[in-house]
């Protein structure tokens, strides 16, 4: 998607502007946006901004400040991977400000629970149906949809197998579009999904 948008061979295009916003600390977020932000600016025109969940952990073990979120305003798309964030009234606040702007949002993995002071978040922005998790000793296989093996998201996604437990998500809103689903020896759930 980014290549077909921000190719390298047309220099007078505009930077797209990325906020990474980190706060999973369970799954070391800080490192794999990181990376992710390296590889962004390396291989595309892209300029990134990574916010990093910092003080008090939770009862969750998660943080409890995103410093920086002023940054957002002016993001073309925000990346969040964050999970069971406590962030201030205020910090909140500069996330729904951004999401009413129409601007786009990709939510990684525990994004569907990210925000403590927001447990609607998963239904009302993303979509989904966050109800917790199988056990581990599941193995998951998440696939694309086979109509939609050449939309623009999947471009370049195999099969994955993954030893993560598999999220309960079923069902999602009907104004969604599921693009894979994982499937294990006791049930098959939506995994990717984009909603407009």
């Amino acid at each position: 998607v980014l290549s077909s948008c921000y190719a390298d061979s047309n220099p007078g295009e505009t930077p797209l502007r990325v906020c990474l916003i980190s706060g999973s600390n369970e799954y070391h977020s800080d490192i794999s946006l990181a990376n992710f932000k390296h590889f962004l600016e390396s291989q595309y025109k892209v300029q990134c901004i990574l916010i990093q969940a910092r003080g008090k952990l939770n009862q969750f073990g998660e943080f409890s400040d995103l410093p920086g979120l002023d940054s957002i305003s002016h993001a073309d798309v925000i990346l969040l991977f964050t999970r069971r964030v406590t962030v201030p009234d205020n910090q909140l606040a500069q996330i729904k400000r951004y999401l009413d702007s129409g601007k786009p949002l990709v939510a990684v993995r525990t994004a569907s629970h990210g925000l403590q002071g927001w447990p609607e978040f998963d239904k009302t922005v993303l979509g989904g149906n966050y109800q917790g998790h199988f056990g581990l000793e599941f193995k998951q296989t998440a696939s694309p949809v086979e109509i939609l093996k050449d939309h623009p998201v999947l471009a370049g996604i195999p099969k994955i197998v993954s030893g993560s437990s598999l999220y309960k998500t079923f069902p999602l809103a009907s104004d969604t579009e599921l693009l894979m689903v994982s499937t294990t020896s006791q049930s098959s759930q939506p995994s990717a999904w984009t909603r407009v």
